[in-house]
């Protein structure tokens, strides 16, 4: 054919063509394609130059999602632009069997609802990504094994099938804490009952190393509370003041005045100051003689987002001047005081 002009081409799979094959096409230059697969033939239309025919015919590829590993035959007619075909010509398809596994790439904490300051709590749900050597089709629902504070945990498949990034989810327990963070165990991820094989249908090999603790994914699930409440000077006058300091479990955030409540009403606290992450002093002014307790409420949390226990001292008498007294001593005598 001599033309310098087509106006077509059929591309047709005519030998050993299985369900599932397909051959390929993206628009381009003028020229649409078409594909009917139950007949295994694309046809090109729209009129272009020989030369855009021959780039659109050389970017045509095979596909197939059988496992079939028969060789096919692909014929190829182009048509000018007076509707006279050409020639046909062939070319072949050799198909290798694909009988490599797909394996475990990477597997990492990658999220969790309702974090906090890099803490998870009681309720919060953790995804964590396992990435495959290559795309993957999963049933039934395999698990991957953590590990929180010491004790192994399931987390279930919940989604990816079809790529080669599987996600599995677990939800964080009342109870559990781990300082450290969520580790995931050698060997973690288990089919239980379920499958992940490849487009060739090759088992994945389960085969992993264990995944240290991960720092930013802290658990926590359990509630800040006061250690202590110490005041020096003691509270010893009519006019006295004193620095009381607050001792926390653990480091709290939203600790204010609200919180402190004197009782019975003999002095003023002020002045709160945040020392460090676990530790707050405030000035107390006494403005009436006698026994005193201070009382703190569930205002605070902790990084993690758990309320703060409630704690209530002792009401406490004066101490000998100038010893320090711990307000929540449940007997002052213990300290040597008279």
């Amino acid at each position: 054919m001599d033309s310098t002009q087509l106006n077509g081409a059929t591309i047709q799979i005519t030998g050993g063509r299985q369900a599932g094959d397909t051959l390929n096409f993206t628009n381009q230059n003028g020229i649409s394609g078409s594909y009917n697969s139950s007949t295994g033939l694309l046809t090109l239309t729209g009129t272009a130059t020989l030369a855009n025919y021959q780039a659109a015919l050389q970017s045509i590829t095979f596909g197939t999602t059988s496992l079939s590993t028969t060789q096919r035959t692909i014929t190829f007619e182009v048509t000018d632009t007076g509707n006279t075909p050409s020639a046909t010509d062939t070319a072949v398809v050799n198909i290798a069997a694909d009988t490599t596994a797909p394996t475990i790439v990477s597997e990492v904490v990658t999220s969790a609802t309702g974090i906090q300051a890099g803490r998870v709590n009681a309720g919060d749900v953790v995804s964590v990504t396992v990435t495959m050597s290559e795309v993957v089709n999963v049933t039934g629902t395999p698990r991957l094994a953590l590990n929180i504070g010491g004790t192994t945990v399931q987390a279930n498949y919940a989604s990816g099938s079809g790529t080669n990034t599987l996600v599995f989810t677990y939800t964080i327990l009342a109870g559990q804490t781990d300082t450290n963070g969520i580790a995931i165990n050698a060997n973690a991820l288990t089919l239980n009952g379920g499958t992940i094989r490849d487009t060739s249908n090759n088992n994945a090999v389960l085969t992993a190393g264990a995944v240290g603790d991960n720092a930013a994914f802290i658990v926590d699930t359990t509630a800040p509370t006061v250690v202590s409440i110490t005041s020096s000077p003691s509270l010893s006058g009519n006019t006295a003041t004193s620095t009381v300091t607050f001792q926390f479990s653990e480091a709290v955030s939203g600790f204010d005045l609200s919180d402190l409540t004197v009782s019975p009403n003999r002095g003023t606290l002020s002045n709160l100051i945040q020392v460090d992450g676990d530790t707050y002093t405030a000035t107390f002014t006494r403005t009436n003689n006698g026994s005193v307790g201070i009382n703190v409420g569930t205002g605070y949390l902790d990084l993690a987002g758990n309320t703060g226990t409630a704690f209530n001292s002792p009401n406490l008498p004066a101490g000998v001047a100038g010893e320090p007294i711990n307000l929540g001593l449940s007997d002052p005598t213990d300290q040597g005081h008279s």
